[in-house]
């Protein structure tokens, strides 16, 4: 089926009007899956967006009775981020005034994959008969610039359980991506075709088939904003010296790290016998800063030792370094 005849499918809504939501400090998983201990202080910024929405033109979502066809209805659209961490998204969208079950949103890499983060809204949270911009955070995924994802919408089926995102039915409104329908409850999906050279970008996933090249006006978008955050690089040297060991954490990216945390391990010596872990965290660390770790206790013992430590930001991936010595009573000759 033509996307422009999914889009067009009659959602009698009235279109409010745009209401911004600005970035704000918010606190999530790091790009690694772990909680951080801090909150962090950052921003997150708009990075993908397609805001206007034409002649009230939608894309309902959950179970419709069209004609003599029960459909059950997920739409989707495809964006190109350019930050290295999505945050959240905001969508353009409104609900039935029957509608009960929430509304869901996913993030994915490939329409027919499980989510890569997901979250819910209860329907309460969502307008009536109106559209308005709704934000649905949810925890920080890494995502690599350039590729291709997918933000997915779906609700429960039920009877007279549906909702609505708002849509722009011009193939120019959002170059980077374009909207996606599955009628059958996400088995299949139908996308339009892509101008110019994104047709490459977007390659036709399992079960679905994208629309004919050249029909560039059948193309379309959904109404939404990404957001997120730039990511950086962190370098860990050493320091001290034989009696006072320690690490320097350094930003060596271009952007300020975020909520970072490192771990300190040293372990061996004679028979094994010394097996000690510290960590700590850190709310930033500007470009080009350092951060000096001293190890925080007072070596005792002797024989071989390999300390280690790992350093990550919500924004930045692990890094470890690593260096062998020998431990002489609290003198430690690096190897």
């Amino acid at each position: 089926m033509r996307k422009n005849l999914v889009i067009i499918v009659g959602i009698l809504l009235v279109l409010s009007s745009v209401s911004l939501v600005a970035a704000r400090p918010v606190h999530r998983k790091d790009s690694q899956g772990k909680e951080p201990t801090l909150t962090p202080l950052y921003e997150d910024v708009v990075d993908q967006n397609q805001s206007v929405q034409v002649e009230n033109i939608s894309m309902p979502l959950g179970q419709l009775r069209v004609l003599e066809a029960t459909l059950y209805i997920q739409v989707a659209q495809s964006f190109i981020p350019a930050k290295d961490i999505l945050t959240r998204v905001e969508l353009l969208v409104g609900k039935n005034t029957t509608t009960t079950y929430p509304f869901m949103v996913g993030v994915r890499d490939n329409l027919t994959h499980e989510n890569l983060v997901e979250t819910s809204l209860p329907a309460s949270a969502i307008p009536t008969t109106i559209f308005d911009w709704v934000g649905f955070d949810f925890d920080d995924l890494a995502v690599t610039p350039g590729e291709t994802y997918y933000i997915v919408t779906y609700t429960m089926n039920a009877t007279d359980n549906w909702y609505a995102w708002a849509a722009n039915n011009q193939s120019e409104s959002y170059p980077y991506g374009c909207a996606w329908a599955s009628l059958d409850n996400g088995t299949t999906w139908n996308q339009s075709a892509a101008h110019g050279t994104q047709e490459q970008q977007h390659t036709s996933q399992q079960g679905a088939t994208p629309a004919p090249r050249g029909q560039e006006d059948e193309t379309g978008d959904m109404c939404f904003r990404t957001y997120g955050i730039a990511g950086t690089i962190l370098e860990i040297l050493p320091g001290g010296n034989f009696i006072s060991p320690s690490f320097i954490i350094k930003n060596v990216g271009n952007e300020t790290a975020w909520d970072v945390e490192w771990e300190i391990s040293v372990t061996g010596g004679i028979l094994g016998g010394i097996n000690y872990t510290t960590s700590g965290s850190a709310s930033e660390l500007l470009v080009g800063d350092e951060l000096a770790i001293k190890l925080g206790m007072l070596l005792l013992g002797f024989g071989r030792i390999t300390l280690t430590m790992s350093a990550r930001a919500l924004n930045a991936p692990e890094v470890t370094f690593s260096r062998e010595g020998i431990l002489l009573l609290f003198f430690v000759i690096w190897r």
